[in-house]
């Protein structure tokens, strides 16, 4: 009975161990292990059972360590609380095995015999299989690695081993077994709860730490912006320095040009040929100053609508300063369609978001280029925003709008952007198409665009779509081969 009971018992805690450090094993070297770990802790407890489970956990551990060549540290923590999972849930497993039989006594004897014995082992193993589908059962265990979290799950796991290894050392009354095992259980509950804590304080700090990141990043591009600002400034400042001291001096040799009379023509010709010169020079100069100060606003056409208009200039001005090729191109119906399908806040939001995601793609690749056309497709307002940037991972369109996924976590990236852009989508009932080409095909590497026909699609097209078919899990997308069309 003692050797069935280990089986199960290190299957579940190999189970739990699994889960939290998200590792695989070899089918022939998981029944291996479990098979010697049971026949050597039924051995000890048969021997020296006052420390049997002990014992067991020693060997668990040390096995783990060896087999999978980690720091000792995370092996220890996991090991401990995989090890102690695993004997509450088959405590749990037992009693309500003992709900479930005792009616039948004939099944369930005062000794646990061998039916009794197999179905609080399948129960355990469906309890361990129900907790492991917990999201942050599986996500939640690195911060356990640092201090003091690793001396309080020590002391929790010890506590448990202390409190099994009791009953079996000592002669007790059947209603103090009981509360020694009531007193195990609340340990656990405990446990639990320290550990719901901790993964809440855990993401509470990397949230904020990834707020901080982006506040950060925001305050060094204004304080490139404000440098940029202030060399122009200091630029114009010398030439209009210079100005003040040329333009009189050239006013004053037109003026005597001009007052100048009789004989000496060919020496007025000379004179009148140098100070159109350097008028022709200064004029240029002038031009030149006025084309580089403009050339962002002059190439943006106006929607009519102040807030977009002002993000799209933005957005232009930040494109210059890092060095991508920024267009915009508008149909003339766009303004009056789009009025009806979004609100004016939403649409600045919405594109913000879309350009700024397009701007991101391209930091790592060589030719820069965003596209952003606001057009009628179909007779429906529609936003298409195409670049030349790295495309999204596979898992982003299979978690877009379920969960958060950023391309720049290295630069405090959270993945809002993706977020809000699907919260629009939905919010107004529009269609999702993105466009993935093959990188070196044509101009741009992906194109995104919503449009505003109340259809609510998710369609991808692209040229690795049986790539992406293959990893396929949600209902309301749709993958299709890209075909032959114009980027």
């Amino acid at each position: 009975m003692h050797l069935m009971k280990y089986i199960f018992i290190f299957l579940t805690a190999f189970v739990y161990f699994q889960y939290l450090t998200d590792t695989n094993m070899k089918k022939y070297e998981f029944i291996l292990k479990i098979i010697v770990l049971s026949l050597l802790s039924s051995y000890v407890r048969i021997k020296l059972i006052s420390i049997a489970i002990l014992f067991s956990y020693g060997i668990f551990f040390l096995t783990q360590l060896i087999s999978l060549r980690l720091k000792w540290k995370p092996v220890f923590i996991v090991s401990l609380i995989s090890f102690c999972l695993s004997q509450v849930t088959y405590m749990l497993a037992n009693f309500v095995c003992f709900m479930l039989l005792s009616p039948f006594p004939a099944l369930y004897p005062s000794t646990p015999g061998i039916p009794s014995v197999l179905l609080s082992g399948m129960i355990a193993i469906m309890f361990s299989r129900f907790l492991c589908r917990w999201p942050r059962f599986k996500k939640g265990i690195k911060y356990l690695y640092k201090e003091p979290a690793v001396t309080f799950v020590t002391l929790i796991g010890l506590v448990i081993i202390i409190c099994l290894t009791i009953p079996q050392t000592a002669v007790f009354s059947d209603y103090r077994i009981k509360l020694i095992s009531l007193f195990i259980l609340a340990f656990a509950f405990l446990f639990f709860f320290f550990w719901h804590q901790q993964i809440r304080r855990y993401y509470l700090t990397k949230l904020r730490r990834l707020e901080l990141e982006s506040l950060r990043q925001e305050i060094e591009e204004k304080d490139e912006k404000i440098k940029s600002l202030t060399e122009s400034n200091d630029h114009l400042a010398r030439m209009i320095h210079k100005d003040n001291k040329l333009i009189p001096a050239m006013l004053s040799a037109v003026t005597d040009y001009l007052e100048q009379t009789g004989a000496d023509v060919k020496g007025q010709a000379s004179q009148g040929k140098a100070l159109a010169k350097q008028l022709r020079e200064l004029g240029c100069d002038r031009a030149n100053l006025l084309a580089k100060s403009s050339q962002t606003h002059s190439s943006l056409p106006s929607t009519g609508h102040a807030g977009v208009d002002a993000m799209l200039s933005y957005m232009g001005k930040r494109a210059e300063s890092e060095q991508i090729t920024y267009q915009v191109r508008l149909h003339p119906d766009f303004p009056s369609r789009i009025e009806a399908e979004i609100s004016e806040a939403d649409l600045t939001h919405l594109l913000s978001d879309l350009i700024e995601n397009a701007m991101i793609a391209t930091k790592t690749v060589d030719s820069k280029s965003v596209l952003v056309h606001l057009d009628i497709l179909c007779s429906a307002p529609t936003l298409e925003i195409s670049d030349t940037g790295i495309p999204f991972a596979p898992e982003v369109y299979q978690d877009l709008g379920l969960s958060r996924h950023s391309t720049h976590l290295e630069n405090g990236g959270s993945g809002i952007g993706l977020m809000d852009i699907w919260s629009l989508k939905k919010k107004y009932a529009a269609s999702l198409h993105i466009y993935e080409y093959q990188p070196g095909s044509g101009k741009f590497t992906k194109k995104i665009s919503l449009v505003f026909d109340h259809k609510k699609h998710y369609l991808i097209r692209s040229y690795r779509s049986e790539e992406l078919v293959r990893l396929q899990t949600r209902s309301d997308l749709y993958i299709l081969p890209l075909e032959e069309a114009s980027h």
